[in-house]
C-alpha cells in the first residue's frame, strides 16, 4: 500500500513517466487525472496528500474541500491560481517551478523580437500573395548596434540577456528587485522603467 497519494490534476504532456517514477520511488502513487471533467478532478483531489496542477484555480472553496492535502505544486512560474492565504491557513505548502520553460520562453521572446524587426510575418504574407518588392514601404531593421530594453531581469530576462550577449546590442533593463551584480555580470545597464520606455 502506498505511503501517500499525489493527484496530477492536469498537465498537457504526452506522458508523466518521470513524475510517476519519482513518486513511486518515494513510496507513493500518482493519480493522473488529465483530461477528466473538472468535477472528477476535484473529487480525486479531496483525499490527495499532494496535488500537481498547471492552470486549474484552487479557490478558497476548493481548498476547503481538501481533506488531507499537505502541498500543492504548480507546473509553472508563479502561483496566482492558488489562493495562498487560504492554503496557508489550511497548513498547505504551495510551490512552483521558478525555471519552468525558461529556455523555451526566452527563445520565443527572441523569435518574436526578430519577427518584428525583420518583418517576417508581413514579408511572408506579401510573398504568398505574389509580391516581390516586399520592403518598398516597410523598413527592415538591423539588430546590431541597437539598444534592447528588457522589462524585468528575473530568470526569463536573464536568459534573454544571456542569449543576446554576442549580438552587438546595448542591453538595458528595468527591474527594481534584481541584484545589480547580476545585471553587471550580464553586461546589462539597469535604468528606471520610465527611462527604459
Amino acid at each position: 500500500m502506498p505511503k501517500f497519494r499525489v493527484v496530477l490534476a492536469e498537465h498537457g504532456y504526452r506522458d508523466v513517466q518521470i513524475e510517476r517514477d519519482i513518486i513511486e520511488a518515494a513510496g507513493g502513487e500518482l493519480d493522473d487525472c488529465h483530461g477528466q471533467p473538472i468535477e472528477q478532478v476535484l473529487e480525486a483531489c479531496r483525499d490527495a496528500d499532494a496535488i500537481l496542477v498547471r492552470r486549474i484555480q484552487f479557490t478558497p472553496e476548493r481548498i476547503a474541500a481538501l481533506r488531507k492535502c499537505k502541498t500543492i505544486v504548480r507546473y509553472g512560474v508563479g502561483v496566482d491560481n492558488v489562493d495562498l492565504p487560504t492554503a496557508t491557513k489550511a497548513g498547505i505548502i504551495v510551490g512552483h517551478v521558478p525555471v519552468y520553460c525558461q529556455d523555451e520562453v526566452s527563445t520565443q521572446a527572441i523569435a518574436l523580437l526578430l519577427a518584428c524587426i525583420r518583418t517576417v510575418v508581413s514579408t511572408h504574407d506579401k510573398l504568398r500573395a505574389g509580391g516581390w518588392d516586399v520592403h518598398a514601404n516597410e523598413p527592415v531593421y538591423r539588430a546590431a548596434g541597437k539598444t534592447l530594453g528588457i522589462v524585468g531581469l528575473g530568470t526569463l530576462g536573464q536568459a534573454v540577456a544571456t542569449k543576446l550577449q554576442n549580438w552587438n546590442l546595448r542591453l538595458i533593463a528595468a527591474d527594481p528587485f534584481v541584484d545589480p551584480e547580476i545585471a553587471s555580470r550580464l553586461n546589462v545597464q539597469l535604468i528606471p522603467f520610465d527611462s527604459l520606455l
